[in-house]
């Protein structure tokens, strides 16, 4: 059970771009304990654009103008009584409508307008209200984009951790044909993939234009593959629980440095890094395919393990945040370190990230 310690509600977020994976890890995430809730708000934009389609105010195909002048002419208020009864609508025409292509057509155009973007934080701020004050949850996983602002105006609540969630078009436009059961071998691939591939990609590109919350990764955000200090805690780490013997120090320091040994290992410390720098994260996803024999898999480890970190459920936590000795750590199969090899390592867990 995941009880408030300190009576806050904690929130982390999941943003990124399309077909990343960012609704597969708050699903995962939400089912490992009790008291974990959920949000999304991709599936209001969905939800907007499905009613104004089901109303006659959109078609298919409709060009991006008059898209922008239908939605003049809608009042916020209407807007926010269709975010407000998006599961009303999602029970009576079912929640895969929201992911056909009349909707993931259209979405694009609908998501950036202010007034639909308005409508949808006033209806979000709500519901996050309504978990906050329900004693049976203690975390909430936003899947969502750019929503700090709204949750830091919310009274007991805290923001712990941001994620930005990425890949490759071509790697998105794969998963969205896999999740419609349309394999390279159908006939129907090729014409699936690169409607998939077009679509997404100019979603993409519309999401990471728009001059309202832009859908793109901070500037300073800690690099899950790349950030040196993830890279120096992690080839330290991977050491440190992998080896029953203690080599010499100057073979250590090399081997730390040549990071094409751990190129393909999953990344330490991540989650207690963004923390304690108050950073968000940059996660690609698409970078396990080829690595690991099976990506979702190895994804949801590693969305996990910094679930944890951020929450405060591993030792690299304290460790990185304050600043416990080495020798408090139990590192298990390596057994008791030498002060020779401590004197070697310990400098790294004080370097600053770079950027």
């Amino acid at each position: 059970m995941t009880s408030r310690g300190n009576g806050e509600l904690t929130v982390l977020e999941y943003g990124g771009t399309a077909r990343s994976g960012k609704g597969t890890i708050v699903n995962h995430l939400s089912g490992i304990r009790d008291g974990i809730a959920t949000e999304e708000t991709g599936a209001d934009y969905r939800a907007v654009t499905k009613r104004l389609l089901l109303d006659g105010k959109l078609e298919e195909g409709m060009l991006p103008d008059d898209i922008k002048f239908v939605l003049g002419k809608v009042g916020i208020g209407e807007l926010t009584d269709f975010v407000a009864t998006r599961n009303e609508m999602v029970e009576t025409i079912g929640l895969p409508e929201l992911y056909k292509p009349d909707v993931a057509n259209l979405v694009g155009y609908v998501s950036p307008l202010p007034n639909v973007r308005s409508a949808v934080k006033a209806g979000f701020k709500k519901r996050v209200e309504a978990v906050r004050d329900n004693d049976n949850y203690g975390v909430l996983l936003i899947d969502g984009r750019n929503l700090a602002p709204v949750i830091d105006s919310i009274e007991r609540t805290q923001l712990v951790m941001r994620t930005f969630v990425s890949c490759s078009a071509s790697e998105a436009a794969l998963r969205e044909c896999m999740r419609r059961d349309i394999s390279p071998n159908d006939d129907e691939w090729h014409d699936a993939y690169n409607t998939a591939l077009e679509s997404i990609s100019n979603r993409n590109r519309l999401d990471a234009e728009r001059s309202v919350d832009p859908v793109i990764p901070d500037e300073d955000a800690v690099d899950y593959w790349h950030d040196q200090s993830v890279l120096d805690i992690s080839a330290q780490l991977h050491y440190l629980e992998t080896d029953n013997t203690v080599e010499p120090n100057e073979r250590l320091i090399n081997w730390l440095m040549e990071k094409s040994h751990h190129s393909e290992q999953l990344r330490r410390g991540v989650g207690a890094v963004a923390c304690r720098d108050n950073r968000q994260v940059h996660f690609d996803t698409g970078m396990f395919r080829g690595h690991y024999e099976n990506p979702l898999e190895a994804m949801l480890v590693a969305a996990h393990a910094m679930f944890d970190e951020a929450l405060g459920k591993d030792h690299l936590a304290d460790i990185i945040s304050q600043r416990i000795p080495l020798t408090q750590i139990n590192y298990g199969r390596l057994g008791k370190l030498t002060d020779e090899l401590l004197a070697a390592v310990s400098p790294l867990f004080d370097k600053k990230p770079t950027q």
